[in-house]
């Protein structure tokens, strides 16, 4: 396994740099399609891209539906003309058993079994709204099978094309 993951960090900087080729051409093409909100990377960080999240605006688009309804939609409609979507992470990370049972973790139990912790911390995926609505209303554009770090830009061009049509059509996505 070393050997192998050595081989492969060789690799990472023509990696990271596909994936960054690939994430800005999406960005900027996703960018112009109304209704679609790229990820926002600051002016001074910088960003590979390991998971391209593409978030989507309702109201932008004019559209009164459950997100996950329009979520669920969307995907199939793209997965319809070959695009590689997935979703990736379906609740916060409040949310998952670790932090609601509060009895596993790791060294007997740890952090939550530290003398100092405050046993009457609460984690409750209500008191996180926003990364709730976030994670309603994106999807992940590539997946594990197809990663954004070693696609050609041929088929980013397709996936554009792809979220285009699907966008300009939106009429039969709701029916």
């Amino acid at each position: 396994s070393a050997a192998f993951a050595r081989s492969q960090l060789k690799r990472l900087p023509d990696y990271n740099a596909i994936a960054q080729r690939n994430g800005k051409y999406l960005d900027e093409a996703f960018a112009r399609i109304n209704g679609l909100i790229p990820p926002h990377t600051p002016p001074e960080c910088e960003t590979i891209y390991h998971k391209y999240r593409l978030r989507f605006d309702l109201q932008a688009l004019g559209i009164n539906m459950p997100n996950v309804e329009f979520r669920d939609r969307l995907i199939e409609a793209l997965r319809a003309e070959g695009v590689a979507v997935t979703l990736w992470h379906l609740r916060s990370v409040p949310d998952y058993p670790l932090f609601q049972q509060l009895d596993v973790g790791y060294g007997d139990g740890y952090p939550w079994s530290y003398p100092a912790y405050n046993k009457q911390i609460e984690y409750s995926e209500q008191d996180y709204p926003e990364t709730r609505r976030m994670l309603e209303t994106s999807l992940i554009v590539n997946n594990e099978s197809h990663p954004i770090c070693n696609q050609e830009m041929q088929l980013m061009e397709y996936y554009v094309a792809a979220f285009q049509k699907v966008f300009d059509h939106l009429d039969e996505l709701l029916n």
